[in-house]
């Protein structure tokens, strides 16, 4: 069975080209725009193996959708990685408590070893 993880982020130049990169190493992935419908999708799937998290976005940005997530005891542990602009320190890290937080533009590498750190690597895909 294949990692699924899922992306939420507003910005479509960023999020689906990363989503098709991502289902080509192997994952399954769904996106979301907001943290709305990424908490919407979450609460879908909670076997998610990891959320990719932006911080900057409309109608339920990411400190809303990382509170809501954690108070949730059915989706509370899915791990996050926070994928933002100028979101690399400790505060954001401790007071998310986030897998790991990346700021943007981050190496598509950094990104990826993040991930395989949750659920690792990602099934050949033919």
């Amino acid at each position: 069975m294949r990692a699924r993880i899922l992306l939420i982020d507003d910005n479509e130049a960023t999020r689906q080209p990363l989503g098709d990169l991502l289902r080509r190493r192997g994952y399954e992935v769904d996106e979301a725009g907001d943290g709305t419908s990424g908490l919407d999708k979450l609460r879908q799937r909670p076997e998610t193996a990891v959320v990719v998290l932006d911080l900057q976005m409309p109608n339920g940005n990411g400190w809303w959708f990382r509170d809501q997530q954690l108070a949730d005891p059915a989706i509370a542990s899915v791990p996050v990685i926070v994928f933002s602009v100028a979101a690399k320190n400790d505060y954001v890290k401790y007071a998310l408590r986030a897998r790991d937080v990346l700021n943007k533009p981050a190496s598509v590498d950094e990104l990826f070893d993040a991930i395989r750190e949750c659920c690792g690597p990602g099934e050949q895909v033919a």
